[in-house]
Parts: structure tokens; C-alpha cells; sequence
């Protein structure tokens, strides 16, 4: 599907396959429909934390054993999941 782009869309994929970041206009095209997929998740993820403190399911870290505990069950269940740190 021929898309228009403007001129300044065209040097900086152009750009990016120069750099050899990319192998082509579709690498880098579908590079950027992922990075928009993980920016919708992440808002996602950042509305329902706000809603989460809003209604109090919150824990307060108090100490830096609390933030190390908390910091290990997040990575603990990235691990699981497959994720980074695996």
C-alpha cells in the first residue's frame, strides 16, 4: 500500500537505512507501529496504576528492605513470564 509521506519522513527513514539501523523503508516503518504499540501499553499500564492509588490498593515502601522484597517479586515474575532478566 503506497503511503505519501512528507519530505522530512522520507530523509529520516532514509536516514535510518543509511545508518544501517535498517535494512528497509518496511523495517523501519514496522519499528515505529511497534514502538506506538508499546507507548499505548505503557499508558495503559500508567491509567490503571492511577486508578489502583486512587482506590487504595497501594503498598507503602518504607524501607529499603520493602523496596528490595518488591523489587524481587517484580523480576521474579518477569522471569516467569519469559521476560527480561530471564
Amino acid at each position: 500500500m503506497p503511503l505519501p509521506l512528507s519530505h522530512e519522513t522520507e530523509a529520516l527513514i532514509q536516514a535510518k537505512i543509511s545508518s544501517g539501523a535498517f535494512g528497509s523503508a518496511d523495517d523501519v516503518i514496522r519499528a515505529g507501529l511497534r514502538l506506538l504499540d508499546v507507548q499505548e501499553e505503557l499508558r495503559n499500564d500508567l491509567l490503571q496504576g492511577a486508578k489502583d492509588i486512587q482506590e487504595g490498593r497501594f503498598e507503602i515502601l518504607s524501607t529499603d528492605a520493602d523496596f528490595d522484597d518488591f523489587t524481587e517479586d517484580i523480576l521474579s515474575i518477569t522471569r516467569s513470564q519469559g521476560g527480561a532478566h530471564a
